[in-house]
């Protein structure tokens, strides 16, 4: 340990985070976890010192930008988040479930680089590097939290936005805080009424805060006089996540404070990748224009080949898990030539897999084009190549 530090294993400054999420007063930090915990109802795993020690030196000891234990530990709890939320298998559940996935990878690079850091510099102080584990799993809590609260406000938006629900409700009511301690931001918008249309819902919605708990109901009644018009939002909850598709937006401090640069976004991709090779999805055939096509661990491992350096990939891969959701909504675009591709020695290969025929399909979704290869066997059987964006 450094000469003149002297850190505790249970108490960390309050951090910047700790301020954004606001839970930096024991009151707060309290009823934030006690409504995380009430939430997971016992879903999340607490280690045990062992198991604590244990995932802290494989984090510490790794060499991968993101640690695959803490990805892994991060997503499964913000999956389980909009999944407190259900809104069946569709392209907004695809979207947020891609959205939280990502936010957990970029959570998972700053507590992997934080981790080694303190490995390094503090001569692997288990107590402290303890404490900063824990300090994540705080953080965790507020993000489990919002991504709920968010999740339920974007499945609200939803059903107020019905045509019906348009004319029988065509305002909707700001319900106040159930926070034993509601902050102050959204104090002025309590129990007043504005237009479903009025710009002020582009801005503002129950969960702009994190650790939000108001609440917003639709209602006949008449719009109210004086109506405040200020944008009361947090970094990384800047959008209506029903129209953006984002629980977490780009304004995220993980986000902003991450590299951009291929080594990382490759190690970004490649988390998204193993969970893709590892699909226990069961096998499914699919009905399309050209026949029935059966979709298998086949697909989901060519899938997981196409890395982009872009932050779209996790979206890719909630499209290939639910071809049998969306396959049927694209486009055919006809068949294409079965390519042989050149060995190392550069002499043509076996074509794929006895396949004698590739067919495209592809459909402009989420503002980008994704694209679905089609292989057609010997057999004239077809199988479910890949799926990526152009």
């Amino acid at each position: 340990m450094r000469a003149g530090t002297n850190p505790s294993p249970r108490i960390i400054a309050t951090s910047a985070l700790d301020r954004l999420y606001q839970i930096d007063n024991p009151a707060e930090l309290k009823e934030c976890l006690n409504d995380f915990l009430t939430a997971v109802k016992g879903s999340f795993r607490t280690l045990s010192k062992k198991d604590e020690d244990a995932l802290i030196a494989a984090v510490t000891t790794g060499d991968k930008p993101i640690s695959p234990e803490l990805y892994q530990r991060y997503a499964d709890n913000f999956r389980r988040a909009v999944d407190a939320v259900p809104i069946g298998d569709t392209d907004l559940s695809a979207q947020w479930h891609a959205n939280v996935s990502r936010f957990a990878a970029y959570k998972a690079y700053h507590a992997t680089e934080e981790l080694r850091r303190i490995a390094e510099e503090e001569d692997g102080d288990m107590a402290f590097l303890r404490a900063t584990l824990h300090k994540y799993n705080r953080y965790q809590a507020a993000e489990y939290n919002t991504a709920v609260a968010r999740a339920r406000t974007g499945k609200q938006w939803q059903q107020f936005d019905e045509p019906d629900n348009r004319r029988l409700f065509p305002c909707i009511k700001w319900l106040p805080s159930r926070s034993a301690t509601p902050r102050e931001e959204h104090m002025p918008f309590y129990n007043r009424v504005w237009p479903k249309d009025d710009p002020f819902w582009t801005y503002n919605q129950p969960g702009t805060l994190w650790n939000c708990k108001c609440d917003w109901e639709q209602t006949d009644e008449e719009p109210t006089d004086g109506n405040p018009d200020r944008r009361i939002v947090k970094p990384g909850l800047d959008q209506n996540p029903a129209t953006s598709g984002q629980i977490f937006t780009d304004t995220a401090a993980y986000i902003k404070k991450a590299p951009k640069n291929d080594a990382f976004y490759m190690d970004l991709n490649s988390r998204g990748a193993s969970e893709m090779r590892h699909q226990t999805i069961p096998e499914v055939k699919v009905q399309t224009s050209i026949g029935e096509v059966k979709v298998d661990s086949w697909h989901y491992d060519e899938a997981a080949k196409s890395n982009t350096h872009d932050d779209f990939y996790y979206l890719k891969n909630e499209v290939a898990k639910r071809l049998d959701y969306y396959l049927p909504k694209f486009h055919y675009d006809g068949p294409e030539p079965l390519l042989r591709h050149n060995n190392e020695k550069g002499k043509p290969g076996r074509r794929k897999r006895h396949g004698v025929q590739m067919h495209k399909f592809s459909n402009d979704m989420f503002g980008h084009t994704f694209v679905v290869k089609v292989l057609e066997m010997g057999s004239g059987e077809l199988k479910a190549w890949t799926t990526y964006i152009e």
